[in-house]
């Protein structure tokens, strides 16, 4: 056999660990940004879906309230497990990636739920104390996403000999 010469393969480049500079934290940010933008689309998707729902109920004035903060916490979580999933290997990042969208969350609806407080759109007799503290409830949410996926690491499966 004229041509049964093995080819060389080419040898892994093994990265190093990122040192101790900004870019990871522009990961872990940029991650959280990307958790936030899908968690806001998911509340979106999901409101116009309840909205239907509300419609239907007998009063639904009563229950427009409590679906929006659930619909709030859920999709927090969702962005909470989405911005976490890169960092899988290292948990304190994950868990500070969720965090991060969380916070983001919570300041991106605060800010609208003060805009529609203050210029009376809004039609809860809550506080604007009381709202904030709810609101503030998306951000463990989405640590809470984060947490559930911090501590799952990707197995590899061995072959049977």
């Amino acid at each position: 056999m004229r041509y049964a010469h093995s080819k060389k393969r080419k040898k892994r480049n093994f990265s190093p660990k990122r040192e101790a500079s900004g870019t990871h934290f522009s990961s872990v940010s940029g991650s959280a940004f990307r958790g936030v933008l899908f968690s806001l689309l998911c509340l979106i998707i999901l409101s116009l879906l309840s909205s239907v729902f509300c419609l239907y109920h007998n009063d639904p004035a009563s229950i427009t309230f409590p679906i929006g903060l659930s619909l709030m916490y859920l999709s927090s979580a969702i962005g909470g497990i989405l911005s976490a999933r890169r960092f899988t290997a290292d948990k304190g990042s994950a868990l500070f990636s969720g965090t991060l969208c969380g916070f983001f969350i919570f300041v991106i609806i605060g800010i609208f739920s003060v805009i529609m407080t203050l210029g009376g759109i809004g039609g809860n007799k809550i506080r604007l104390p009381i709202v904030l503290l709810l609101r503030s409830l998306c951000i463990i949410s989405a640590f809470l996403g984060a947490y559930i996926v911090s501590g799952k690491e990707k197995t590899r499966y061995k072959r049977k000999k």
